[in-house]
């Protein structure tokens, strides 16, 4: 799998198409970089809050699946976000990091 990590201006071009064809985009992050632009994104209005995360941990070359690590994560977030954890102990993957996935999935809520 070739990894996936898109530039900056990428990301706000899909959410920008997201946005005009009423998606809600599930915002995976891993690692805390990727929610920082993610709050970006939200507060220049090019995703709509409330914010569909999923939390990925344990997958190489981001955050570690560890209970710090999850709570450093969902501190970072936006208030009134939902979303969901996704942690893999043993991933071997190399990609995807760092993209925004424009499906939507059922979630818990926090904020």
């Amino acid at each position: 799998m070739k990894c996936c990590t898109a530039p900056r201006r990428a990301i706000a071009q899909h959410a920008q198409e997201y946005r005009r064809t009423g998606v809600r985009p599930e915002i995976e992050v891993f690692e805390l970089g990727h929610i920082e632009l993610a709050r970006q994104l939200i507060a220049e209005g090019l995703i709509e809050a409330p914010a569909l995360f999923q939390l990925c941990l344990g997958i190489k070359y981001g955050a570690p699946a560890t209970t710090e690590a999850m709570q450093a994560m969902r501190d970072a977030l936006p208030p009134g976000f939902t979303g969901q954890l996704l942690a893999s102990a043993g991933c071997r993957c190399h990609g995807c990091a760092g993209r925004a996935a424009g499906r939507q999935r059922a979630g818990g809520s926090g904020g």
